[in-house]
């Protein structure tokens, strides 16, 4: 939750931008949502080098770089793709850290394993990257702000992490709790 009068992208763009480095996103399920949280923020070249919107497997092979064999093995609502957009946005722009964002947000599409209102979301960044599984029961606008939020939430408190002093009591939670 955010508080005050920043809005959580605001927070994770201070805290791109005073640590000079940039961020990349690919999103599907949330068809913009993720980049234009950025691109409404004055100055945002300063930290955020770009973004895709890949509906279609082949924008995503195209685009991003994101193996055929991954869709067709895992599908396009998967962890594995997730990681892959995250992976191929950020190198292709060059970016330090990237998000990416694949779910099926209803009210059409789903099946049992991903039912509407699943969404993954990957973490690109210089530690790793990472992927998570997340469900939001709701309407379709709903279930994208919150894929969006999260997302966000996600960025900043790994942007929080990364730069924690070495000898700090915190430890680095594993990226699926």
């Amino acid at each position: 939750m955010c508080y005050g009068h920043d809005s959580l992208a605001q927070v994770c763009a201070d805290m791109l931008r005073a640590r000079e480095v940039t961020l990349a996103v690919a999103e599907t399920a949330t068809g913009g949502l993720l980049a234009n949280a950025f691109t409404d923020i004055c100055g945002a070249p300063k930290f955020f080098a770009g973004g895709w919107v890949c509906y279609s497997n082949q924008a995503k092979v195209e685009l991003l770089d994101v193996p055929e064999d991954i869709l067709s093995q895992h599908g396009a609502v998967s962890p594995e793709n997730a990681v892959a957009m995250a992976t191929g946005a950020a190198e292709k722009l060059g970016a330090d850290y990237a998000l990416a964002i694949t779910g099926f947000a209803g009210p059409a599409g789903g099946c049992d394993a991903n039912p509407i209102g699943t969404i993954y979301v990957a973490l690109y960044s210089p530690q790793g990257v990472w992927s998570k599984k997340l469900s939001y029961p709701g309407p379709r606008p709903t279930i994208k702000v919150r894929a969006v939020n999260a997302a966000l939430d996600w960025l900043r408190r790994e942007l929080i992490r990364s730069h924690l002093p070495a000898d700090s009591t915190h430890t680095r939670p594993h990226p699926l709790s």
